[in-house]
C-alpha cells in the first residue's frame, strides 16, 4: 500500500523513521515485510498478509496527521502477451468482459500493421505472477511475460529515467553527442549517445 499525508507540503523523507515505525505498531498487529520512502515523498508498505493490508487501508489519521492510502496498483500487477488470431474481431473491452473472472484488469491491442488487425494483446492481471494460461470461452492461449522497452531520456539520451527526473546540465544531442544542443540543427559526426 502507498500512504500520503494529505498536506501536499508534508513528506515522509522529514519523518523520523522511529515515528514511523512506531505509528505503524499502533495499528497494525505485527510488523509490514518492508517499508520504503518513495521519492515523492510517500510510504510504500509492503505486506505478507491481507489482513495487513486491509487494516493499513482503513487509516486516514498517523500519528496525529491527515493521510490517505490506497493498493500501489503497479506494484499489485503484471502484464502478459497473448497471441489470440481467433480474436481479432473482438474489442478489447469485450475480451475484458469475458475475461474478469481471470484476473483481468486491462487489455490493450497492439497497433495494425500494414492495414491488418494486429492479433497480439497486452493484458494485465491482478496479482504478482503471470499466469501460464488465458481463456476465451473454449480456446486456451499461452500468456508469455511482457518485457517492456528500456526507459530513455529524450533530453541525455541515456537510459533508466525520463526527462522529469533528468540530471543532466545541458541538453545532449541524439545526432553527434555535443552538449548544448539539439539534433534539429545539428551537422556534426554522428556518434553515439
Amino acid at each position: 500500500v502507498v500512504v500520503r499525508f494529505e498536506d501536499p507540503g508534508r513528506s515522509f523523507k522529514h519523518v523520523s523513521p522511529y515515528k514511523i515505525r512506531d505509528g505503524l505498531h499502533r495499528v497494525l498487529p505485527c510488523a509490514p515485510a518492508q517499508i520504503t520512502t518513495l521519492r515523492s515523498g510517500a510510504l510504500l508498505i509492503k505486506t505478507q498478509e491481507r489482513a495487513l493490508t486491509n487494516a493499513m487501508l482503513g487509516l486516514d489519521d498517523f500519528n496525529g496527521d491527515r493521510v490517505t492510502v490506497q493498493l500501489a496498483d503497479r506494484l499489485n500487477q503484471c502484464e502478459g502477451l497473448v497471441h489470440a488470431p481467433e480474436l481479432i474481431s473482438e474489442s478489447a473491452e469485450t475480451i475484458l468482459r469475458e475475461s474478469v473472472e481471470q484476473g483481468v484488469t486491462q487489455v490493450t491491442r497492439f497497433p495494425s500493421n500494414k492495414g491488418r488487425i494486429n492479433p497480439l494483446l497486452k493484458v494485465r492481471f491482478a496479482g504478482t505472477a503471470v499466469p501460464s494460461h488465458l481463456f476465451a470461452a473454449y480456446i486456451r492461449y499461452e500468456v508469455r511475460p511482457c518485457v517492456p522497452l528500456p526507459r530513455r531520456c529524450s533530453r541525455c539520451h541515456r537510459y533508466g529515467h525520463g526527462v522529469k527526473t533528468c540530471r543532466a546540465r545541458a541538453q545532449r544531442c541524439e545526432w553527434c553527442s555535443g552538449e548544448g544542443h539539439s539534433s534539429v540543427w545539428c551537422d556534426g559526426t554522428a556518434k553515439c549517445a
